[in-house]
């Protein structure tokens, strides 16, 4: 979403089911996420 120097701002949005009522009678539980991230090159991370 946005960034700023060695920052990076990130946004989720999902929605899920309630486990207590799977059988849809309650309406989806929303989830939202709004974080920013710091990137410091001492950490030297990587994916393999």
């Amino acid at each position: 979403m946005e960034i700023n120097g060695n920052r990076v701002r990130l946004r989720l949005t999902g929605e899920t089911i309630d486990v207590n009522y799977y059988d849809g009678s309650k309406p989806a539980t929303k989830l939202s996420v709004d974080v920013w991230f710091d990137h410091n090159r001492d950490r030297g991370r990587s994916m393999s």
